[in-house]
């Protein structure tokens, strides 16, 4: 099954002043195409003056789902039990490695080292999951996934050799839900995987919240067991929604995921839509039960078990000093000036805000904030508290807002706790 191309003798290496020309690079870039699409390369050589035979073999397309790479037809993954993973970056010898750990964890395998085929190859395979190199010819991987509404519909894994907590809170805010800095052992890609692949749900078969059930498999939405007809513009959206139920999803993240379109085009359409799907869910809009909306950032689908308004589980208005949060409209400001703050960045004031004069953990704000569990690289939270302090005016070394526990966590004091000591609490992290 396997295609096998054999070279004939190659011209022997030239000798000039006693000097051989030429380094073999040549050869270890063929060595690492080869592999990297499954294959193996051997060279025999029959002595001296005689030149050299390079044999490579690499699994034929009809045989591929024997070998190490599995190709869907169009529109559908190959096997629902066995994931389907895009790699993305421009090293062969480095996608040769992606290859066999991930062909022995049991996945299924895409690769390419052009950031020009991305889109064609997600809309065509559909992959569950996406590992994408920061650094690739002529863009980004950040930019990449401006460029490819359709990343959003899924994980994304960022790779790099640059572990700045400043790209990796640009990687995270672009939507990606994980950063692995290279290098890495096999063990620990396969695990970060496997976790993001749970958390994405990668084959739900339904949801249901109260009255609400949507099943994944057959596209059918009912309420209190009563059919309903969905376009498919709505039934995406409805999709999107649930599949990141307790997760705000932004006017941007609706645009990319259901409308394909980036940037931030007319929110106007994303209001439409969400108004008629109300109209069919029976929910009404200024007292919802399904569909909850957040103020000047998007939309939020409940989980049955937290089925209430978010005004019914959290205060109004939470203020110390010149800080004001006000939770139902989701505006913060400091000394009364509104301050724009990024998805990620307000869930972590809320749950520091709403958890005030308590101590909240780095597994705790991994969990509650970006849906992480474990011990997860703590340098993401470190990044955004950094992030945040510089929008809120709060100096590290003395902090007045957000103060650090040192290896624990963080913790917002209420109005009348603030800290003595100079440096307050601040001095181990940023």
């Amino acid at each position: 099954p396997d295609h096998t191309t054999t070279h004939s003798k190659l011209h022997p290496l030239q000798y000039t002043g006693g000097r051989r020309q030429g380094v073999g690079l040549g050869l270890a870039i063929c060595k690492g195409l080869v592999e990297a699409h499954g294959g193996r390369i051997r060279a025999e050589n029959a002595g001296p003056g005689q030149g050299t035979r390079f044999t490579f073999t690499i699994p034929v397309v009809e045989e591929i789902e024997h070998g190490a790479m599995d190709i869907p037809t169009h529109g559908e993954r190959t096997d629902r039990r066995k994931p389907l993973v895009l790699a993305v970056d421009d090293d062969p010898q480095f996608l040769g490695h992606v290859r066999a750990t991930l062909n022995d964890a049991g996945f299924s395998l895409l690769t390419t080292g052009n950031p020009n085929e991305v889109s064609d190859l997600v809309d065509e395979h559909d992959p569950h999951l996406v590992l994408l190199d920061l650094l690739l010819p002529e863009m980004d991987g950040i930019e990449l996934m401006q460029q490819v509404p359709a990343l959003a519909d899924r994980p994304v894994i960022f790779l790099s050799a640059y572990g700045r907590d400043e790209t990796v809170a640009r990687a995270l805010e672009m939507g990606a839900v994980d950063y692995i800095v290279k290098p890495f052992s096999p063990t620990e890609l396969v695990a970060r995987i496997q976790t993001a692949l749970r958390k994405s749900d990668v084959f739900p078969e339904t949801f249901q919240s109260g009255a609400l059930v949507i099943n994944y498999e057959e596209r059918r939405v009912t309420v209190s067991e009563v059919p309903l007809e969905l376009t498919a513009i709505e039934y995406d959206l409805l999709r999107v929604l649930s599949t990141n139920a307790d997760r705000v999803v932004t006017y941007e993240n609706l645009l990319r995921t259901v409308w394909r379109l980036t940037g931030r085009e007319d929110r106007r359409r994303v209001r439409a839509f969400v108004k008629k799907l109300r109209d069919k869910l029976g929910d009404d809009a200024d007292n919802p039960t399904y569909i909850l909306t957040e103020p000047r950032v998007g939309y939020r689908m409940p989980r049955i078990q937290t089925a209430l308004r978010k005004s019914d589980v959290f205060p109004e208005t939470f203020q110390s000093g010149a800080l004001v949060i006000n939770y139902e409209e989701r505006r913060v400001t400091v000394s009364e000036v509104p301050l724009e703050l990024t998805a990620i960045e307000y869930d972590l004031l809320r749950v520091l805000s709403t958890n005030a004069d308590r101590v909240v953990t780095y597994e705790n704000l991994l969990r509650t904030v970006w849906r992480l569990t474990g011990r997860e690289d703590r340098r993401r939270v470190r990044a955004f508290v950094k992030k945040l302090r510089d929008k809120l005016g709060d100096d590290a070394d003395n902090p007045t807002y957000i103060l650090t526990e040192p290896r624990v966590g963080y913790r917002m004091p209420r109005p009348d706790d603030t800290p003595d000591a100079p440096g307050g609490l601040g001095n181990e992290d940023p």
